[in-house]
């Protein structure tokens, strides 16, 4: 097949996919469309959002990140959310939106560049849908991986575009946005060093590295390295006996991959063997050299550890892969065949279809009873000064009742190592994962203890049964010297601080 002959169908395209408005106008209401269920409801779709809110909360608040609120993440998206209160998630779900088709544009851009029209709207439409292809939990929730996507766009296409600086600054925006995304240095790296050689290297290394010290500096460098960066070793730890079920899991993933993406992995897989793709020369030449897409399958490559990087397999991990597999599909449509042209079309909308389905129908149910009804509780209570602790892994409940956590954690995985992602297994303070963490834990709750405690263990939820409260001896006594049970709300042990000031 001639690179004249792959030409004709892109020649052919109706004249008004060339107009520079059609493409920002379809993508624009792709993107409404399909994230449309998380514009409208005000629920949360994950924990993820509710983390982000408290943290978003304390930020806003004029307090204190990984330190009046903790968690592993990286800053950026909490400060996101703090620009909106920490409250209503939907202008926050509507930023997301609006860098989502940022990131499409920029896609299509760059599939057009490379491969003509068609590659570029199929590139811009794949990006659009695969990041809304997934359940509502992963897809329509503003999850860190989606606050990657844009910045990981930009820097794989500033650097083949010879913008050393840029892609370095957004490799680091991505890195503080979701850690696995520093797997993008690789094609990045691999770019400057194709179009700029050793200065490119070393132009986008410095940017990179300045633009995250400057990001980093207003939540404090070395409590940003010791949570977000240093401090993920009990989260990457991993058992012999959590390779099973870690392998199901991942085999779990992979179906959902294959069941959302297949029609773009059709588009992307299948001219893999076929001839070289004629790359039409930009106006700075780069590419013109008839280069194919090496540099967008290292991203698929990197981007896939990037999934598998810490061995939890969470859906919304997949994420990460949607710039490769776009830019992927993109080229693909110019070899492909008509036949497979057309399921891949198919299966796409089919599966847009089905992940919209579960969006609205997750968005329009009932909210769940038991954090309503715990964060009533919370609000009646106590005063929006006063700190509570919730004993388990409902960050829900901070979020509804607009209280902060005491101690620090919206979550008690950090101190009794009972996590999401691997084998359900007893834990106990004997064998908590990090001892020094759990002691200042401790010593925090006794110096601020909060007005409140709800002890959801009780009632085995997200795992109870298997880190009863009784199992922690320090947080048992300190709850037996200095407070009362007061109350049951949905079979959820509430205590009370003694001589604790009940609001008027």
């Amino acid at each position: 097949m001639s690179a004249a002959t792959l030409d004709r169908p892109v020649a052919a395209e109706a004249t008004w996919l060339r107009r520079p408005w059609a493409q920002p106008a379809v993508l624009a209401v792709l993107v409404l469309l399909t994230r449309l269920p998380g514009l409208v409801t005000t629920r949360l779709f994950n924990t993820d959002e509710a983390t982000l809110s408290v943290g978003g909360r304390e930020l806003a608040s004029g307090g204190s990140l990984y330190v009046g609120v903790i968690d592993r993440k990286p800053p950026l998206p909490f400060a996101l959310y703090a620009l909106f209160g920490g409250g209503d998630l939907r202008p926050v779900r509507a930023v997301i939106a609006l860098a989502i088709l940022v990131a499409a544009l920029v896609v299509a851009s760059e599939a057009r560049r490379r491969w003509g029209v068609r590659a570029g709207w199929v590139s811009g439409i794949v990006l659009v849908l695969g990041a809304s292809a997934l359940g509502p939990m992963d897809a329509q929730a503003a999850n860190f991986e989606l606050f990657a996507l844009l910045p990981i766009v930009v820097a794989v296409v500033a650097a083949a575009r010879g913008k050393a600086a840029l892609a370095g600054v957004a490799v680091a925006v991505a890195v503080l946005c979701k850690q696995p995304a520093a797997v993008t240095i690789v094609p990045v790296a691999w770019c400057w060093w194709q179009t700029r050689r050793l200065r490119g290297v070393l132009e986008g290394l410095v940017a990179g590295a300045v633009a995250a010290l400057v990001l980093t500096l207003p939540f404090g460098l070395s409590k940003v390295m010791e949570w977000s960066l240093l401090g993920t070793g009990g989260y990457l730890s991993m058992a012999p006996s959590d390779l099973g079920f870690a392998g199901l899991r991942l085999l779990y993933l992979l179906l959902l991959a294959a069941g959302f993406w297949g029609g773009a992995w059709l588009l992307a897989v299948t001219p893999r063997i076929g001839p070289a793709v004629k790359v039409p020369a930009d106006g700075d030449g780069h590419h013109a050299r008839g280069r194919d897409a090496i540099d967008v399958w290292l991203l698929l490559g990197v981007s896939g550890l990037g999934v598998v990087a810490g061995f939890r397999f969470f859906p919304h991990y997949l994420v990460q892969l949607v710039p490769a597999l776009a830019l992927l599909a993109g080229r693909g449509s110019t070899l492909a065949k008509p036949v497979v042209a057309k399921a891949a079309l198919v299966w796409g909308a089919g599966a847009t279809v089905v992940a919209l389905a579960l969006g609205w129908h997750m968005g329009l149910d009932p909210k769940p009873a038991y954090p309503k009804d715990l964060a009533a509780y919370a609000r009646a209570h106590s005063v929006a000064e006063q700190r509570i602790l919730v004993w388990g892994n409902v960050p829900e409940v901070y979020w509804r009742a607009d209280r902060q956590p005491a101690g620090g954690f919206t979550h008690t995985e950090f101190v009794t190592g009972y996590s999401g992602g691997r084998r359900p297994r007893a834990a106990s303070q004997a064998d908590v994962p990090d001892v020094d963490l759990y002691q200042r834990w401790i010593a925090r709750l006794r110096a601020h203890p909060p007005v409140l405690v709800f002890d959801t263990a009780a009632d085995d939820i997200r795992g109870g049964r298997y880190f009863p409260l009784r199992h922690f001896p320090a947080l048992q006594q300190l709850l037996d010297e200095r407070y009362e049970r007061v109350a049951t709300v949905d079979d959820v042990p509430v205590y009370r601080l003694k001589g604790a000031q009940l609001p008027r």
